[in-house]
């Protein structure tokens, strides 16, 4: 009779594991036919309901078949349900159960222990990528614990450099102008002077306002190199400061002349 069922079974399914089974007690007064016929009964719904997707149930049905009768082939089908929900332990637990089963054929016993090796290997693989993500995401914690908020970027000011610029070049206009309208007419007049002392006089005042262009021309120079170097020196990263003042004081004697400058920073 047990021999009849086990080929029975074999033909209608080919399925996987389950948690543990229910071993239920056996009515004493149920036939071996009425047990072979629930048997085949349980086992053949357990069968369709693994074919239409119902791991769940079929698990179910399988471990009341086995529970009436121990027949191997029914613990290769609860181990396939659990393998189809990927619960590989449960899984690899039947398939042994089974492999170890006695009257299970050589061909099945070592199919069911290369899914055995299989389903570890598959497992391993999930618990090292779930290591691996959760390694990833503690990294990534850390990271963004360690990032430092940026220092604020502060505007730079430029209004010193530029107007030091400006003045220069007012400066450097101005000497111009001197040296051309007014040095250069006196410097003529000391050659067609008609007395001595109006070439004199002339002379000494060619003299003094050429002094104050050539002062005027270095002073602008300077200015304006001083607010180049303000201009491009100037770092983005630094605090806004107060502008700086260029003063320029022009000086004049009987004998010279010239300008005088301060810068207060």
């Amino acid at each position: 009779m047990r021999y009849a069922v086990c080929a029975m079974l074999a033909a209608t399914v080919a399925l996987a594991g389950t948690p543990g089974l229910v071993y239920a007690q056996q009515p004493a007064e149920m036939s071996d036919e009425e047990r072979a016929r629930q048997v085949e009964q349980l086992a053949a719904q357990g069968a369709q309901a693994y074919r239409s997707g119902d791991y769940a149930k079929a698990i179910e049905l399988f471990e009341k078949a086995y529970a009436l009768e121990p027949v191997p082939n029914l613990l290769y089908n609860i181990a396939k349900c659990h393998e189809k929900q990927e619960d590989y332990e449960q899984a690899v637990d039947f398939y042994q159960k089974f492999a170890v089963a006695p009257d299970v054929d050589s061909k099945a016993r070592q199919a069911a222990l290369d899914r055995v090796e299989s389903l570890r290997e598959i497992a391993n693989l999930q618990k090292d990528t779930e290591k691996g993500s959760d390694q990833q995401a503690n990294n990534g914690n850390q990271q963004n614990q360690q990032v430092e908020p940026a220092e604020p970027v502060v505007e730079r000011d430029n209004s010193a450099a530029v107007w030091t610029m400006v003045g220069g070049g007012a400066l450097l206009a101005t000497g111009a102008v001197v040296g051309l309208a007014v040095a250069k007419p006196k410097a003529d007049e000391v050659k067609t002077g008609e007395t001595y002392a109006q070439r004199k006089a002339a002379r000494d005042d060619a003299q003094t306002y050429a002094l104050v262009a050539d002062g005027l021309l270095v002073s602008g120079a300077v200015v304006t190199g001083i607010g180049l170097y303000l201009y491009f020196s100037g770092s983005e990263s630094e605090p806004k400061q107060t502008a700086s003042k260029a003063v320029v004081t022009p000086w004049v004697t009987s004998s010279s002349a010239g300008l005088g400058m301060s810068l207060d920073f």
